[in-house]
């Protein structure tokens, strides 16, 4: 129990937010531990950004949404600044659905969320309702993937729920799960930004979505590019290549200077772990949208 204590701790104090207001968020962890994990209650907050989030013991996503206002500091803020309102955002391994809604609420844009596991789904179902947003969010049960189908999944909240084709494979507790082509769902519509994060599946999923990455409609894509790819055949370097391949350049973002910056490669040096790459097709017009976003705070810190 110490270690994870401390894991958590470590985590807290390397992520942007926790860096730059190290007592607030502590305080707030603190708050969680207690109220979660000791007494076992979940509880209510309102963010910043006008969402209200369900705050619960294991449920990591809105967890740290609660301490730092953003989890994914660099991605979602990115997807935030750069979507507008009606335009189109993908979510590919929504999990608990936080990175949605918080898009979904703050922007105005509407969203289709893919997410194979029903714990996870259940727990986005009601962050939906909670707030609101049933006609701006879509929510498709079932695993992206080049083909469709079948496959197996873990029933869990946990974000490293990861995909299993063969029966010979088959851990307990897993569940089935339809599998779709992202082609086939977004046939007919535009989407603007595409985030992916599929536990080393992404080569796969983005197989079953190359109409999709062709179309010039589709401005920016972030995508979780690590070694769990390996578990499938696939290397980082070969999803990179194959995301390059249809004219879009890897970036970093500041979210605190709004500057956009190419990258050499997909690999990203992170105290937090994070494997995310954002790529973008066209610069320029990224950073013209990036510029011109509202000026916001996470719990008082201007962004």
């Amino acid at each position: 129990m110490l270690d994870s204590f401390r894991r958590r701790f470590d985590r807290l104090r390397d992520h942007p937010v926790g860096r730059r207001q190290p007592i607030q968020a502590l305080l707030r962890f603190m708050k969680a531990e207690i109220i979660n994990t000791w007494l076992g209650y979940p509880f209510l907050v309102n963010h910043e950004f006008g969402v209200v989030l369900i705050v619960e013991r294991g449920h990591h996503g809105t967890r740290g949404h609660y301490f730092f206002g953003v989890l994914e500091f660099e991605d979602e803020l990115f997807a935030i600044d750069f979507l507008r309102p009606d335009e189109l955002f993908i979510d590919i391994g929504a999990n608990l659905g936080m990175f949605s809604v918080m898009v979904a609420a703050t922007t105005g844009a509407r969203v289709v969320a893919v997410e194979p596991s029903p714990s996870s789904s259940r727990v986005f179902k009601r962050h939906i309702a909670l707030n609101d947003l049933t006609d701006r969010i879509k929510l498709i049960e079932a695993c992206a993937g080049d083909s469709t189908g079948g496959a197996f999944i873990m029933d869990t909240i946990e974000s490293t729920n990861f995909v299993v084709l063969q029966d010979a494979d088959l851990q307990p507790g897993m569940t089935k799960t339809p599998m779709i082509r992202i082609d086939d769902v977004v046939d007919g519509k535009s989407p603007c930004l595409m985030k992916m994060d599929v536990e080393g599946f992404e080569m796969q999923a983005l197989m079953g979505a190359t109409q999709l990455l062709d179309s010039e409609n589709l401005e920016a894509i972030t995508v979780e590019i690590a070694d769990m790819s390996s578990r499938y055949g696939v290397s980082p370097d070969d999803t990179h290549k194959f995301i390059t391949g249809f004219g879009f350049t890897a970036v970093t973002y500041n979210p605190l200077t709004r500057v956009l910056t190419p990258a050499e490669s997909w690999k990203r040096s992170n105290k937090l772990g994070v494997s995310n790459t954002i790529y973008v097709r066209n610069l320029e017009r990224a950073r013209q949208r990036l510029s011109t976003a509202p000026r916001r705070h996470l719990h008082t810190l201007p962004i």
